[in-house]
């Protein structure tokens, strides 16, 4: 069930960075008025450090995403997105990286425990690098227990993955991701309402290639969830007959169910 917004603060930068942040990804707030009960509030309350350093402790509740000068603001904006979607989480276990890659441009779905977080189209090997270890550190906040992460390849074009592939494990060697090729065919022959998807169709076929990958360990059970594979471990082919399905992919990409609920929900 997604989280309401609400907007709690004086400061007008903060306000223009977070309405354009926010307009950007098509999520609704609302502005408050200082004096409103703040416990009453049943939604995401966003401020920054000093003025809820400022609000009394009876009018304080665990609903507040709080700023700091010192963080870095898109990962305010991502985590501020993940609990409007998700809900307040203490840790999340999983990050897919799904990648559809092209020659010119490819699309990236990222998912949090297989829910649909967000997606982009990036145009070059460094912008994924950079794209990926930004998440990384973003929800990678438990050192203890560091967060599982597994990248999602698509090979219909060879050359385009396997260069990716080659920089990404050597960039990211020190998380030790679980690296898998997925069979991509007939993806490019999906039809869509274009209307309902407000993503281009690079974006919707990276989230394809995760249901698919999904839907094949699932059938295959080829790894256990908590099990990592080694470095010198090649990456795992994944063959999954589905095909694509826009009730399917809607409920994914609006959020309404994880890839393994949507896919129990198919059956």
């Amino acid at each position: 069930m997604k989280q309401k917004l609400y907007f709690y603060s004086n400061d007008s930068r903060f306000f223009y960075k977070v309405n354009n942040s926010l307009n950007e990804l098509r999520i609704p707030f609302y502005v408050l008025n200082y004096g409103v009960k703040l416990r009453n509030i049943k939604g995401i309350i966003l401020t920054t450090q000093k003025e809820f350093d400022g609000i009394s402790s009876e009018n304080k509740t665990d609903r507040f995403l709080v700023y700091s000068d010192t963080q870095d603001f898109e990962e305010y904006i991502m985590q501020i997105l993940a609990t409007h979607k998700f809900g307040f989480k203490k840790r999340y276990f999983e990050l897919i990286f799904s990648v559809d890659p092209g020659k010119n441009k490819s699309g990236i779905a990222i998912f949090l425990d297989e829910y649909f977080l967000i997606s982009k189209i990036l145009h070059n090997q460094r912008e994924f690098v950079d794209y990926i270890g930004k998440f990384i550190s973003y929800f990678n906040s438990d050192k203890l227990k560091p967060i599982i992460i597994k990248i999602f390849f698509g090979i219909g074009v060879p050359s385009l993955f396997e260069s990716l592939l080659e920089i990404l494990s050597y960039e990211f060697k020190e998380f030790i991701p679980i690296f898998y090729l997925v069979d991509e065919r007939n993806t490019s022959k999906m039809k869509y309402n274009k209307h309902i998807f407000k993503i281009s169709k690079h974006e919707i076929s990276a989230i394809w290639i995760a249901i698919r990958g999904i839907k094949a360990i699932k059938s295959m059970n080829i790894l256990n969830s908590n099990e990592k594979n080694s470095q010198s471990e090649l990456p795992k082919k994944l063959n999954s007959e589905i095909k694509f399905d826009e009730n399917l992919a809607k409920n994914v990409y609006f959020g309404n169910s994880s890839i393994s609920e949507a896919l129990n929900f198919k059956q």
